[in-house]
């Protein structure tokens, strides 16, 4: 039989490098969100160190704290659901009582003024005050009013609670905060359809990165439209993961499907993994249409990757057409997949085959339905 993580002469010795691995993700700028899984790890981990005496468990707590990137020092009323300063505060108090006195007497004084009560601000966090007043000076808070939805309604509430939130790295926060107020600004052209809509794209965005509040009744990123939306699940699953879990990428990609550009920027097949892009054709989007059917923007954007499926090979070529609404023909070709045009004088004929199709497939889920209901009588 083996045994594995076992070593004679430091039992503990994997499972203290696995605790301290997972905690250094807090002083770390990383690329990457902290998921509820990852902040329970680290929770735990905090815990398991705060049982291990000694000098240099001491310093590795008060090191993780003296550089943390995930929290903040920025006072706006709220509080984050992860505290990690105030847990690596106990862990380096606990972990300290536990150890030699003459360790308790050399680092003493160095654990007691790693955890002021109240840090000075950061550069970073200084700018992100300043574009948070900048962002909130741009928005329309009146037309927000017209939204049903009470969580995104409260953008600035949201935004509050974005930027103390503790599963944000500093320096994303700062990033996506640039990138909203560039969204905002007259640089950025949105399209014309959603013209004076800006703001209440933004309070979607931000409704949906920040994932949920102590306020909200129902988590905000289930706003998300899953249940009548055109968006097959596999996208709808991915958006919500992005929100949740990589939030610059989220915010980037919801302003590549809002602007006037008849393109949006998607990784390239041939090089995944390399943050490469191309430019692949945006469908047609009535959005008029979706938001009289009560479709968020963000949520009508997504149909692009509808399109974007529709494409094969490392060219990306096109090999069918997505129509996302469709008004003119009372909606026969809402949601449909169709198959790319013929050349020439068939395209009539085409057209009148995909309607026969059309009605053919209406017709028959319509007797379908008739059927069930008169066995049902029965």
């Amino acid at each position: 039989m083996r045994i594995n993580n076992i070593n004679i002469f430091s039992p503990n010795f994997k499972g203290k490098r696995q605790d301290r691995n997972a905690v250094s993700q807090l002083k770390n700028d990383n690329p990457y969100d902290l998921n509820v899984p990852n902040q329970r790890r680290i929770s735990e981990a905090i815990d398991k160190l705060s049982n291990v005496s000694g000098e240099d468990n001491v310093n590795f707590l008060v090191d993780v704290a003296d550089n943390l990137k995930y929290g903040t020092n920025i006072d706006l009323n709220k509080k984050s659901y992860n505290d990690w300063n105030l847990k690596l505060k106990n862990a380096a108090e606990k972990s300290l009582s536990l150890s030699d006195k003459s360790v308790q007497e050399k680092l003493g004084a160095r654990v007691a003024d790693g955890f002021k009560s109240q840090k000075p601000l950061t550069k970073t966090e200084k700018e992100i005050l300043a574009e948070r007043k900048n962002l909130l000076s741009q928005i329309d808070f009146n037309s927000l009013k017209e939204i049903s939805n009470e969580n995104i309604r409260n953008i600035k509430n949201n935004l509050d609670y974005f930027i103390v939130s503790s599963e944000v790295p500093t320096s994303q926060k700062l990033y996506i905060l640039k990138r909203f107020n560039y969204f905002m600004s007259p640089d950025y052209k949105i399209n014309p359809q959603l013209a004076d809509k800006k703001s209440q794209a933004l309070a979607e965005m931000v409704n949906d990165i920040v994932i949920n509040t102590p306020e909200s009744k129902i988590p905000n990123v289930k706003a998300i439209n899953q249940k009548h939306h055109g968006m097959c699940a596999a996208i709808s699953i991915c958006r919500k993961m992005l929100a949740y879990e990589d939030k610059a990428n989220y915010v980037d990609m919801i302003m590549s499907e809002l602007d006037d550009n008849n393109y949006m920027q998607v990784y390239d097949i041939n090089h995944l993994g390399e943050h490469k892009k191309v430019p692949i054709a945006k469908c047609a989007i009535d959005y008029d249409a979706a938001l009289a059917k009560g479709y968020r923007i963000v949520d009508t954007s997504a149909m692009n990757w509808m399109n974007i499926a529709d494409t094969v090979g490392s060219a990306n070529e096109f090999v069918g057409a997505y129509s996302a609404f469709d008004r003119r023909n009372f909606d026969a070709w809402t949601d449909a997949h169709i198959t790319s045009d013929l050349e020439g004088d068939l395209l009539p004929k085409q057209d009148y085959y995909r309607a026969l199709l059309k009605a053919k497939d209406k017709i028959g889920k319509y007797k379908k339905t008739l059927l069930n209901q008169n066995i049902n009588k029965r």
